[in-house]
């Protein structure tokens, strides 16, 4: 670098000196093309690096997500809401906290009153709070900078301290100011979004990890108890267990559905967005809803303190716009702010099965003869929302609502509807779909807009696989083959539930066929094969079968989580003979239904003082299956070699007295028996449903 800003300066200064030019530009052309070449040969070498580096699967992941996106730089200017340029960091800064964070309670309301209810919630348990310190990742710490892998190194000394100092902070209804004070950072929402406009970025708060497991123990114990009181209603889901995104839409498309084949009407969706979210929650508010949710006293004051005192400092481009005071909000970043938001916004979604939501989005079915048959009624139902959201202090964000008319009919008719603020909200046209969730509808309902999105994003990820792969100095194929199953895979079959049509009503369909295309690109990135090598060499050597195998092996393992599922979910607030109901028959045999949201079931036996003989432990196992409730999974599997060194393993499933899944199966010779009675125990186990797997091994 030195060498060539030489070369260039001599050049400038003598370059109309007809005897020194030629060689001084000649001497410039030179240091330019080594400095190009040494920019070129260090580039290589730090990817080279990073991938000889790659040991484990999990760096590999990290790796291809590194490279599919834009490395960072310093924020771009931003345009305030005078339309002003601003350039300097801590003007930036400025923006950005007005704009997101709530630094003046504007509105004087008058503080809660507590009333005095009886105290139901018993304290904190050694066993809950391990499971919201060990069960969470390594994030990003707070202020004090202690990690969250340090807590899990420390809690054998450090457990009952803990517990006991959560269960402090509950029964005195005092959130430690300490763990009140946040880092915010600046995360670009994702989709094309302009730059220079601060609401495309997203504040995140950096809180010290020991607080959030705090948040988390309170968070999981309101989340279950607002499923099993009926607060949450049903058709609203985003921090309530057993529930996800998935859920709605394919109790959505299952309405669609009937509307279309069985009615034969014309269904009409409108979706909108809550303006700032979680910055848009006046802590007294929140507070009051609580109280009249009837949550107890303590649970309410205690959130009271949660919500009160906030200080954040915010980070930009290296440079810190000091702590500063915030006159409550819910934090983004923060475990206990999704259940909070959803309990907030419980009420809106009571008002009928017609809503649904996922935390801020939401979305209203109506039904009609013909499109202009829903204008009206979508009309309502708007500006009931609206006054909703208006007398409870937040607002909708009309720039992302959206409307689709869907409809089995031959007619044009694209209605648009009038909001109550005077503006229009355009329908979608005939030939683009709407995006909900992550799954894009169109009107005709043959998702092949939400199929063509897919390919077209698991294709970025496979550029990324591209760089990280190659033949000498690549990551390892294992780890590439993992990538794809892990990364892209899940995106070509998001939403399947909605979208792959049932072994019932399955005819020749053209989905696959480019699903297929970007999987074999995806493999053929990650393996070092010809271009000529046949597709079926391709499956054979990755050990990914077609998309079609692929997406029945999924629908058979949502059909078993189904069953499983509580009488509050969604899906069992179903009409008949939907796709819900087509899903559950693919099970061979029918599966005890589960009446409980959380397992009650008796834990594991402590080991015997002294071994058992074979007798006795399988009366104590007896036992223990007797004690179990009836909806119990267990998994039995033995493998066995003869003289000839041949081998062989089987296996059973039983629910009860229900034989669900049976088999043998030979394994060849040479073939170790523990491994192989492992592996198919792991066989059995493949449908991962979200209960309790009893397992036993008998020799």
């Amino acid at each position: 670098m030195a060498e060539h800003h030489k070369a260039r300066k001599e050049w400038k200064l003598l370059r109309y000196i007809e005897a020194l030019e030629p060689e001084l530009r000649i001497a410039r052309n030179d240091s330019k093309s080594n400095l190009a070449k040494t920019i070129k040969k260090a580039r290589d070498d730090f990817f080279r690096k990073i991938i000889s580096e790659l040991k484990e699967s999990k760096q590999v992941h990290q790796a291809a997500k590194w490279m599919t996106k834009q490395q960072r730089v310093n924020a771009p200017p931003l345009r305030d809401p005078q339309g002003n340029i601003l350039t300097d960091t801590q003007e930036k800064i400025q923006l950005l906290m007005h704009t997101h964070v709530r630094l003046e309670n504007s509105e004087n309301l008058e503080p809660p009153l507590f009333p005095e209810l009886e105290d139901t919630w018993g304290p904190l348990t050694t066993e809950e709070v391990r499971k919201a310190i060990n069960k969470a990742g390594n994030t990003t710490p707070g202020p004090d900078e202690v990690p969250n892998a340090a807590l899990k190194l420390a809690w054998p000394h450090l457990g009952d301290a803990i517990t006991a100092m959560y269960n402090l902070s509950l029964e005195w209804s005092i959130f430690p100011s300490i763990f009140k004070r946040a880092t915010l950072c600046t995360v670009l929402k994702p989709g094309k979004r302009p730059k220079w406009n601060p609401r495309s970025y997203r504040l995140i708060a950096l809180l010290p990890t020991l607080g959030k497991g705090l948040e988390r123990v309170i968070a999981r114990r309101l989340a279950f108890e607002a499923i099993e009181r009926g607060t949450i209603p049903h058709n609203y889901v985003c921090a309530t267990p057993k529930r996800s995104a998935t859920d709605l839409i394919l109790s959505l498309v299952d309405e669609i559905e009937d509307s279309l084949l069985n009615k034969k009407e014309t269904v009409s969706l409108a979706t909108f967005d809550v303006k700032r979210a979680f910055d848009a929650v006046n802590p007294t508010r929140m507070v009051k809803r609580l109280i009249d949710q009837g949550w107890p006293t303590k649970v309410c004051r205690w959130v009271q303190s949660f919500l009160d005192g906030r200080k954040a400092n915010l980070t930009l481009d290296g440079q810190s716009g000091g702590v500063r005071p915030l006159s409550g909000s819910l934090p983004q970043g923060s475990p206990m702010s999704s259940i909070l938001y959803m309990l907030f916004m419980a009420p809106l979604y009571s008002r009928g099965a017609h809503l649904r939501g996922y935390a801020d989005d939401g979305i209203v079915k109506v039904t009609g003869r013909m499109p202009e048959d829903n204008v009206a009624p979508l009309q309502r139902e708007f500006g009931a929302i609206q006054e909703w959201c208006s007398s409870n202090g937040i607002e909708l964000d009309m720039g992302k609502a959206g409307l689709i008319h869907i409809t089995r009919k031959k007619t044009t008719d694209n209605p648009n509807i009038q909001l109550p603020d005077g503006s229009q909200l355009e329908a979608t046209e005939a030939k683009k779909s709407l995006r909900w969730l992550g799954v894009f509808l169109d009107r005709k309902m043959t998702f092949k807009a939400h199929v063509k999105q897919a390919c077209c994003k698991a294709s970025t990820v496979i550029n990324g696989i591209k760089i990280l792969a190659g033949c000498f100095k690549g990551a390892p194929t294992s780890s590439l083959l993992m990538v794809v199953r892990s990364c892209v895979l899940p995106i070509l079959s998001y939403g399947f539930q909605a979208w792959w049509p049932t072994p019932q009503r399955r005819r020749v369909t053209t989905i696959t066929a480019d699903l297929d295309k970007v999987v074999r690109k995806a493999v053929r990135a990650a393996l070092p094969v010809y271009r000529t090598t046949p597709t079926h060499l391709l499956s054979h050597a990755a050990g990914i079968p077609p998309m079609d195998m692929i997406l029945d092996d999924l629908m058979h393992a949502e059909a078993i989580r189904m069953s499983l599922l509580d009488p509050t979910h969604i899906s069992h607030f179903r009409r008949f003979n939907g796709k819900t109901d087509r899903i559950l028959e693919m099970l061979p045999k029918p599966i005890c239904p589960v009446h409980y949201l959380r397992y009650t079931g008796p834990r594991p036996l402590p080991p015997p003082e002294k071994p058992l003989d074979k007798e006795a432990e399988a009366s104590r196992h007896a036992e223990r299956r007797r004690l179990a409730p009836a909806t119990d999974v267990w998994a039995y599997s033995d493998g066995s070699m003869n003289k000839e060194r041949n081998t062989g393993a089987g296996w059973t499933v039983y629910q009860g007295t229900t034989i669900l899944s049976e088999g043998r199966k030979n394994c060849g010779r040479w073939m170790e028996v523990s491994p192989r009675s492992c592996q198919d125990s792991n066989r059995t186990c493949t449908p991962r449903q979200h209960q309790p797997l009893a397992m036993s091994r008998q020799h």
